[in-house]
């Protein structure tokens, strides 16, 4: 996590037009390229993330996630839903391992994956508050603050809650490449 995570996040903020160019970043930086999607499940991502930008979200799971066909496709729409509104929080593989989250994509039963992550994101906006009013990460965020105007960012560009995602992401990260390296010198 350095100066171009933050940098092509800002990217990728609704303070942009939604063009190919905006497109192409955004996929690359959200990994939605990654994830080999079909086209289709582009277009109607991008298409959402037009129409919503003034729009209130109320269910989103709803509203996104089974119209769009693509599979169960939870952690884009945060993705989705964090661009909308960056005080929401984000959910991925790494956010999912730091709560010890169960697998979403091992539920074979689509409404009980849609339960799931209804749970598993109305847990993530209560448990990111909590951490916000009880400051339980004031310190390392304020590290981050320093970190970002050293590389010329300045802080308020990036919401607390992206902050709090970016150090449990690292954390976890971290975390990985420790493991991966003990195991590889046992």
């Amino acid at each position: 996590m350095g100066k171009n995570h933050f940098e092509q996040y800002l990217a990728v903020t609704l303070d942009n037009t939604i063009d190919e160019e905006f497109r192409v970043k955004y996929k690359s930086f959200w990994g939605l390229n990654m994830a080999r999607l079909e086209p289709r499940f582009s277009d109607v991502y991008f298409e959402y993330l037009a129409e919503m930008r003034t729009d209130e979200i109320t269910d989103i799971m709803e509203k996104v996630i089974k119209p769009l066909q693509g599979g169960f496709q939870f952690s884009f729409v945060t993705k989705l839903v964090h661009t909308l509104n960056p005080d929401m929080p984000i959910y991925d593989k790494m956010i999912g391992q730091f709560y010890l989250f169960p697998d979403i994509s091992e539920i074979p039963n689509w409404d009980k994956k849609l339960f799931l992550a209804e749970k598993i994101y109305d847990f993530l906006k209560i448990e990111y508050q909590r951490i916000k009013d009880e400051r339980l990460l004031v310190t390392a965020i304020e590290a981050l603050n320093q970190f970002l105007t050293k590389m010329g960012i300045p802080p308020n560009d990036i919401s607390e809650t992206k902050k709090i995602d970016s150090l449990i992401w690292a954390w976890v990260s971290f975390q990985k490449n420790r493991f991966n390296s003990r195991k590889t010198s046992i």
